[in-house]
């Protein structure tokens, strides 16, 4: 049986694997724009379930508007 890797487990595999590949500043971008997405997700979800994460969930949702907001920069075609 495999154990489930933590966040920071599966993160760090991830950028380890980017940075192998000299990945691009954009594609860095996106695929933490995406973990960030995928947290709020995660989060939403155990909030439902009567976990108490609704602290995290609203500092994941403030980041979200933060990076989607017009003082941010980032072309349209990365939000799609």
């Amino acid at each position: 049986m495999m154990a489930k890797l933590t966040d920071r487990e599966r993160w760090q595999g991830d950028l380890s694997v980017m940075a192998a590949a000299a990945i691009t500043t954009d594609a860095l971008d996106d695929l933490i724009f995406s973990w960030i997405l995928d947290r709020e997700d995660e989060l939403l979800a155990e909030v439902e379930a009567g976990i108490p994460r609704q602290d995290e969930l609203d500092v994941v949702r403030a980041l979200i508007r933060l990076v989607l907001s017009p003082n941010v920069r980032m072309p349209l075609s990365r939000l799609q």
